[in-house]
């Protein structure tokens, strides 16, 4: 889990959540197992 930090075309920067899971498959390579981003919560 941790923040990215992501620039849109219109120049402005926008903190995303994000969150990977990495599980070791089988044949012993790592393998993307989840992946979420979300825009933090803003009650406006």
């Amino acid at each position: 889990m941790g923040n990215v930090y992501v620039t849109g075309p219109d120049g402005q920067e926008v903190m995303v959540d994000t969150t990977f899971v990495f599980r070791r498959c089988k044949d012993g390579n790592l393998g993307l197992d989840v992946h979420t981003s979300a825009l933090p919560f803003s009650p406006d």
